[in-house]
Order: structure tokens, then sequence, then C-alpha cells
């Protein structure tokens, strides 16, 4: 009878253990995989531009979308708008006053840091309107070649490049 016993214990034993290693190996392969695929990627990360948050971010999208998330997605774009920034113009124009606004393109991420630069760049471009006078916004060039410097004068200002994109929506001069 003890032997029965034994017998039944050892069927019902091995009947659990493997049940155990049915159900719960698999998914334990499956998590160290992932783990190991994840390490193996963070490790190349490194020698890209994104630091590891945003890797994970970008893992986690792959996993859990089977494509990585779009900038677009996860850190979209916002415009901030700067002016209308009013200032006179040099004594020589006949235009005595220029009126300017402009729109800053950059990412959810960086707006507070180029709202912090607002200041400056308004600065900037005073300085670079109070230069100016009537002939040089005069001409079928002018206003590209004067984009250009506004560009130049917000690029300075913005110097880790966190401003995607400029648009001069408002100028009216007097």
């Amino acid at each position: 009878m003890n032997v029965e016993a034994e017998s039944g214990t050892q069927k019902a034993g091995k009947k659990i253990l493997d049940l155990v290693l049915k159900y719960s190996v698999p998914p334990l392969f499956i998590l160290f995989g992932a783990v190991l695929a994840f390490a193996v990627m963070a490790s190349s990360a490194v020698e890209t531009d994104k630091n590891v948050g945003e890797f994970a971010v970008s893992y986690w999208e792959i996993l859990a979308h089977g494509k990585p998330a779009t900038l677009e997605e996860t850190d979209p774009t916002q415009i901030f708008e700067i002016g209308p920034i009013t200032t006179n113009l040099r004594d020589t124009a006949k235009a005595r006053f220029i009126q300017i606004g402009i729109s800053l393109e950059t990412r959810k991420s960086t707006l507070a840091d180029v709202q912090q630069m607002k200041g400056d760049i308004e600065e900037a471009l005073i300085l670079f309107l109070r230069g100016l006078d009537g002939r040089d916004l005069q001409g079928s060039h002018a206003a590209a070649r004067f984009k250009s410097q506004v560009e130049r004068r917000v690029a300075l200002v913005d110097e880790q490049g966190k401003i995607s994109r400029l648009a001069i929506h408002h100028l009216v001069l007097q």
C-alpha cells in the first residue's frame, strides 16, 4: 500500500512538474528574449542620437503596435509666435517704422526652452531692424533676403537648433 501511495504521489508530482514546465517556461523564454533584445538594441542606441528614454519608448511602441512611433506622435510640433515687434528704421529711410511678427516651429518637448529665448530673439531682431532702411526692403529679392537675415539672427540665439522653422506672418512698413 505504501508503494502504491508513493507511486500516486510521484505521478501527481510529475503532473504538477509537467504543468509548470509546460505553462511557465515558454513565457519565461519570451520575457528573457525581450529583455535580451532590449539590451542589445539599447547598446546600439548609444551610437545614435536617441537617449535611453526615447529608445525605451520606441522599443515598447514596436512591441505594442508592431511599428515604432513617429516623432510627430511622440513629440508633436508646436507653433510659438513672437510679435508684433515695432521699431524705427535707420534715419535715412523714407518709411520710419517697421512692424514684424514671426512664428517659430518647435517640438512640444522644447517649447519651454524656446519661450525662454523670446527676449533674446526680440532683442536680436530689433537690433537688426533698426539697421535697415526702406531700400533694404525694396526689389524682387528683398523679401527672400530679409527672411534669410531674420532666420540667421534667430539661429544665432537658438544655438541648439530647437527651432525647426520660421515664418514671417506680419510685416508692415510706415
